[in-house]
């Protein structure tokens, strides 16, 4: 009697088992922090007219991305319980990610698509970067010249700025900006949800007290680099908060465990 007890027992257990939804799968890629870009307003030569001088340099992913992973794991958790984010190992190239948004549908590279069958996601957050006018955020306006994409640093050492709160004059600024847009894709149909927008920065002036004092030395490295995350934090949580919340980007469905 005692045998058949124990079969029948084993076979509702594993019934049970197999009746409970495997944990959703969100996969996380972040498009932008692999590079960041120190730009210099400055006047051309013999003219009134201003331009941008760019530089750029490669950081690993433990300065931004990784950062930016963790802000988007909490804010997934916060909004879908149960969910399993899964950071994807594909690293945008300098001159070609592998994904391009097209109208509502993700388009995607080899490279990419293989790393999303192999996670097993049902929906996906990338966060690429994005081309905007050049607007460092003051109290009252807002200054720049020209385009900026993803992350960097804004210099200008000539614009005549004047703080608010003292009245302390200066001459030139230095802004942190954070140019990028959340997209939040369900798979397989690679159909596009939900996007947002994210252009904001911070501006710090040059010190006034101090004749000749340039505008990068405003803050420490380690300063830029702590301001410039919050930037990212803020702005892909508000952003995921937003499309989870809103409707626009549907809870996805599981599947059953087999």
């Amino acid at each position: 009697m005692l045998r058949p007890l124990l079969a029948l027992t084993t076979l509702s257990l594993t019934a049970q088992a197999n009746s409970e939804p495997t944990p959703l799968r969100a996969g996380i890629l972040i498009g932008v922090g692999d590079r960041i870009a120190i730009v210099q307003q400055e006047a051309s030569v013999g003219s009134h007219l201003k331009r941008n001088v760019e530089q750029s340099m490669r950081l690993g992913p433990e300065v931004f991305q990784h950062d930016a992973v963790m802000t988007a794991a909490q804010a997934l958790g916060a909004a879908i319980p149960g969910v399993k984010p899964v950071e994807l190992p594909v690293r945008p190239d300098v001159q070609k990610q592998p994904w391009r948004v097209d109208g509502d549908k993700l388009i995607v590279e080899p490279v990419l698509a293989q790393a999303l069958e192999r996670a097993k996601v049902t929906m996906l957050v990338l966060v690429e970067p994005l081309s905007a006018p050049a607007e460092m955020k003051m109290a009252e306006l807002t200054l720049g010249h020209g385009r900026l994409e993803g992350m960097g640093f804004y210099v200008d050492n000539e614009t005549p700025v004047r703080r608010i709160d003292t009245g302390d004059q200066a001459v030139g600024y230095l802004g942190l900006y954070a140019y990028f847009r959340t997209v939040i894709v369900a798979l397989p149909s690679m159909k596009v949800q939900c996007q947002r927008r994210t252009t904001d920065s911070l501006t710090y002036l040059a010190d006034g007290r101090s004749p000749g004092t340039h505008p990068w030395q405003a803050l420490t490295l380690e300063r830029k680099i702590d301001d410039l995350r919050g930037i990212v934090r803020r702005e892909l949580s508000a952003s995921l908060k937003h499309c989870l919340a809103s409707g626009q980007a549907q809870m996805p469905s599981g599947p059953s465990g087999s």
